[in-house]
């Protein structure tokens, strides 16, 4: 199930709470949601990020207009 975020890949719809593939290259915009939730995404090959305790996440929430480079 999840959260009600809206999601695109690629300029198309993709199903919040589903797996899904995008090209290489593809921007995947994640939208709000109503309530305060938490929502996960996990990217094949990981984020380019520094590391930080063995993990490659951001650790702040984030906000509007952030980027996040694969």
């Amino acid at each position: 199930v999840g959260a009600p975020f809206g999601v695109t890949a690629g300029g198309a719809a993709a199903a919040a709470g589903a797996a899904f593939s995008a090209p290489a290259g593809a921007v995947v915009r994640v939208g709000g949601t109503p309530g305060r939730v938490r929502g996960y995404l996990a990217v094949a090959g990981g984020f380019d990020l520094p590391a930080v305790l063995g993990s490659v996440t951001p650790f702040e929430p984030l906000r509007d207009g952030v980027e996040l480079p694969c």
